[in-house]
Formats: structure tokens, C-alpha cells, sequence
């Protein structure tokens, strides 16, 4: 486990406070890599309750690979500081993906821990026969997948076959991607779904290529939707179209949509319903009503669209979804709470720990993406 995570424990060691504190986390992390965790932690817990303590106490745990003892570790520190500690989360944010590596957990899990340990450490062993079977792979849609897996948990080793992907893959596994994978930075996304609209024969493709766009409202995804609005689009898909940028806040879709409410139904429905609540349309649902009465599978993915205009509702709705007996709706939550912002939150960074290992992933992503890469 140190060796897995020796760049950012010494990143760590060097922003630590110098001297004795510094000198104490130093002896106890040496200890621990000289195979004598037990006693590392013996002596931790020998020392005055203190912040430094704290802090040597999330950085022993990022070690050890004890990841709960690490969060009651930063939960003290909170406490006594009362103020957040960015690099110490997100070092014990990636030591709670390193376990997820293991050969025995299914592939999909260990691609996406892959993709966050090896930023602490590309040559870890238990890694690079994966990501070797990943660029060996014959099938295109897989390796897409995955390769797409490790750029949303931070790892591009490959950036030349994106081109490749947005050029062959079917449009459903494209809005499929994006939808799943939100950590892809706005060109990455775009260069997946525009295709749709060009090639892609099939009408609920691009009609769920709309929507998708509606969801990560972004400057560069604005005018694209514009653009596509310029161009010869079936009927239905000038409906979706329109939705989606009015949900960018577009006064002139807002309208449109406005007038077009009764031509729409299901989630075409709640979307359009978004777009009016957050223009402020006498017609708009009430957002609180909104998010009460869709399914906790939904909730997560609405809170995220009705943030601009509601950030504190969005939130604590997110908020309600974390202890859901759901690992998918757990799922979903922390993965809008990562698009919300909401990392450096007890309710997100404790899942850190959580026993499920998507629900783990989704957490651990959460942070990163809140503090940035």
C-alpha cells in the first residue's frame, strides 16, 4: 500500500507541519512500510489528541490501507481546526481505491480504481496487466468502455483513440458514456455525441443524445446545441433539442418550450418541466414538488439539473438520497454530489469507506472531482 501511494504521502510529509509533528507522522509511516502497522497505530494512539495527531493519523491510514480509521482521523481534525484539509482527503480518497484493485473484483471496478491509483503511482504491479489487456483487446465497444472508464477517474495512457471511438462506436453506447461517465472533461463529451446527429439512424439515439447534452449545461455544449438547431432535424428531435438548451437557460427555448409542453411526455416531460421551473415559467413544476415526487433512482440526476436555481434544495436533496438501502441510488447520489461540488462533505467523503465497491468508487470519485485534479 505505501509503495502504491508513495508520491502523494510524500507530498503530504512535505506540506506537514515541520519538526516534532512532522518528525512523528515521518517515524510512524516508517514503521508501517517496515511492516509494523500494529505498532505504528500503538504508538499513534499513545499521543496527546492534538490536530497534529489528526494529521498523522490520516496519513497512517492512507498507509495501512485502514481507510475508517483514516475518516475518524480527518473527522477529528475538522473538529479541531474547523477548517476543510484538501490534500489529506483526497490522499485518503485514493488510498480507498487502491484495494478495489485487486484481480479478484469484477473488471469494471478494478479499471476505474486503476484509474485513481495509478495517478499516485503508474507502475503499480497489480495494475499494468489490466490496462495491457485493456489496449490488447480486439473489441472496440469494450475497449472504448474502458479506456473512457480510466480518462473519468483521471488516467488518459491512450488519448489518440478517442478520435477512433468518435468515429465507430453506435450512438446508444455513446450517450451510454456520457451520461455515465461525468468526470469527461466538456470536448471529450462533445466528440462522443455530435456524431449522433450526424450518422446515427435511429431516432431515440439522438433523441437521448439531446437530453444528455441537456445535462452538463457548458458554453461549448450551448453552441452546439444552437448549431444542431440550425441544421434539418426531424421534428422530435427539434422538440428535444430545444428542451435541452433551454435548461442552458436559453430565454428563447424557454419559450418555445413553453408552448410545446403538451406535445411532450415521460422523462422528455420532467425535462421540459426542469427547463420551465428554471426560467421561472408560471407553467414550471415547483422544484421541491418535483424532486419529492420522482423516483429515488431520478432524484439524483434532477437535483443536479435544478442546482442553478435551487443549489441549497439540489444539495439536501442529495444529501437525503447517501444512506438509501439502494447501493444504486447511493450510487447515483454521489455522483451527482461530485457534479454538485459537495466532496468536502461528511456525507460524501465517509462513503470513502463504504463496504459496496461501487458505492466506494462513486464516493472516492466525488471528492476528486470536487477538489479538482
Amino acid at each position: 500500500m505505501i509503495a502504491l501511494l508513495a508520491p502523494l504521502l510524500l507530498s503530504a510529509l512535505l506540506s506537514a507541519p515541520q519538526g516534532p509533528a512532522g518528525d512523528t507522522a515521518s517515524a510512524l509511516l516508517t514503521l508501517a512500510e517496515a511492516g509494523k502497522a500494529a505498532e505504528a497505530w500503538t504508538r499513534w494512539s499513545e499521543l496527546p489528541r492534538s490536530a497534529d495527531r489528526s494529521r498523522a493519523g490520516v496519513l497512517l491510514a492512507a498507509a495501512t490501507g485502514d481507510v475508517s480509521r483514516g475518516i475518524a482521523a480527518y473527522d477529528e481534525l475538522l473538529e479541531q481546526t474547523k477548517q476543510d484539509e484538501p490534500p489529506l482527503l483526497r490522499m485518503l480518497a485514493v488510498a480507498a481505491s487502491v484495494p478495489l484493485t485487486q484481480p479478484t473484483l469484477a473488471e469494471d471496478v478494478r479499471t476505474e480504481a486503476c484509474g485513481i491509483a495509478m495517478r499516485a503511482d503508474r507502475a503499480a504491479d497489480r495494475c499494468q496487466p489490466l490496462l495491457d489487456a485493456i489496449w490488447g483487446t480486439p473489441d472496440v465497444a469494450a475497449q472504448a468502455v474502458a479506456v473512457y472508464r480510466l480518462a473519468h477517474a483521471g488516467l488518459r495512457p491512450w488519448p489518440q483513440f478517442f478520435p477512433t471511438y468518435a468515429e465507430q462506436l453506435p450512438g446508444a453506447l455513446r450517450v451510454e458514456i456520457v451520461t455515465r461517465f461525468t468526470r469527461l472533461t466538456t470536448a471529450e463529451r462533445l466528440d462522443l455525441l455530435r456524431p449522433v446527429f450526424e450518422r446515427d439512424e435511429y431516432m431515440s439515439s439522438r433523441a437521448a443524445a439531446a437530453a444528455a447534452l441537456g445535462d452538463f449545461p457548458d458554453s461549448e455544449t450551448t453552441s452546439l446545441l444552437r448549431q444542431l438547431l440550425r441544421t434539418p432535424q426531424p421534428y422530435e428531435i427539434q422538440i428535444a433539442l430545444k428542451i435541452a438548451l433551454a435548461r442552458h437557460g436559453d430565454p428563447a427555448a424557454a419559450a418555445d418550450v413553453q408552448q410545446l409542453r403538451s406535445e411532450v411526455s415521460g422523462r422528455r416531460a420532467v425535462d421540459a418541466g426542469v427547463a420551465l421551473a428554471l426560467a421561472g415559467s408560471p407553467y414550471g413544476p415547483d422544484p421541491a414538488r418535483l424532486l419529492e415526487t420522482s423516483t429515488p433512482e431520478t432524484r439524483g440526476r434532477l437535483a443536479v439539473m435544478l442546482a442553478r436555481a435551487q443549489p441549497d434544495l439540489a444539495k439536501h436533496t442529495v444529501r437525503t438520497l447517501m444512506d438509501d438501502p439502494s447501493s444504486d441510488v447511493r450510487i447515483s447520489a454521489l455522483r451527482a454530489a461530485g457534479q454538485l461540488g459537495m466532496g468536502l462533505e461528511r456525507a460524501v467523503y465517509a462513503r470513502v469507506g463504504d463496504a459496496n465497491p461501487g458505492v466506494r468508487l462513486a464516493a472516492v470519485n466525488a471528492v476528486l472531482q470536487t477538489l479538482g485534479d
